[in-house]
């Protein structure tokens, strides 16, 4: 179950965030690309743990 679970997460959770941090230039980074990574690496934390569980 917690197998399954990692591939909608990562669909519907975390590549909306993805998305626009792959689409950054390094020249244009700022504060809010700093936002989204920080958050991308939470999620991905969440994702991690839910393989772990399985």
């Amino acid at each position: 179950m917690f197998l399954l679970a990692n591939w909608p997460f990562t669909m519907l959770v975390i590549m909306p965030v993805n998305k626009p941090l792959m689409a950054m230039m390094p020249q244009e980074a700022g504060a809010i690309n700093r936002t989204l990574l920080y958050r991308w690496g939470t999620l991905h934390g969440v994702r991690s743990m839910l393989g772990s569980a399985a």
